[in-house]
């Protein structure tokens, strides 16, 4: 796998680096929230961030003065963990066969 410009190229499409997440977070949290300049920024398409927001954003409960308050934000480590299941989990299993005699039979 190689990597040019912070972007893995891969057979399939680019994913976002480890690094790009936390730049996305980063500018989410100083309140860029268009999806246009922030893909400019990150120099990758409007649709991976658009994907990338989707796989990252998590809600989180908080108790304050015995009431739960939800908040939901996105978080690069979510994005990356999600990311690593789903590659995971997309590679295809190989079976191995122990076939005897000459002609191979199975």
């Amino acid at each position: 796998m190689l990597e040019q410009n912070n972007i893995k190229i891969t057979n399939k499409k680019p994913r976002l680096t480890q690094f790009q997440r936390g730049e996305l977070q980063g500018y989410l949290n100083a309140g860029i929230t268009n999806k246009s300049e922030l893909a400019r920024k990150l120099k990758v398409s409007r649709g991976t961030i658009y994907n990338e927001l989707a796989r990252g954003t998590t809600t989180q409960v908080k108790k304050i003065n015995g009431k739960h308050i939800y908040t939901t934000q996105y978080l690069a480590e979510t994005g990356q963990a999600v990311t690593d299941r789903n590659v995971a989990r997309s590679r295809k299993t190989v079976e191995v066969w122990a076939c005897e005699g000459i002609l191979g039979i199975c």
